[in-house]
């Protein structure tokens, strides 16, 4: 188990690297936290969640065992949200 879990680490670390990577290259540093948690939020649940629907298309899965592994999307895409907003230059506080 401790090699899928430092695998699963190494898949969330890519995803919050390449959602950076896309929010630099289109938020400024005093953009508004809101919309910084809404790009980010809606690039990390793409990275995590709506990219397993190629399994039911492709390798002839499931959709509600696909659906089943998509649960978790929307919550880690919201705390990558609040963790970037909270973190971005621009925050109040920071």
């Amino acid at each position: 188990m401790g090699a899928t879990m430092g695998i699963s680490l190494a898949y969330n670390v890519v995803v919050c690297l390449l959602t950076a990577y896309v929010c630099t290259i289109v938020l400024r540093p005093d953009d508004d936290g809101m919309l910084v948690f809404r790009l980010v939020a809606t690039v990390a649940f793409l990275g995590n969640a709506a990219a397993l629907g190629w399994g039911p298309i492709w390798f002839g899965r499931t959709w509600s065992s696909t659906l089943e592994e998509m649960l978790d999307g929307p919550l880690y895409g919201l705390a990558t949200g609040l963790v970037f907003m909270w973190m971005w230059p621009g925050a109040p506080g920071v």
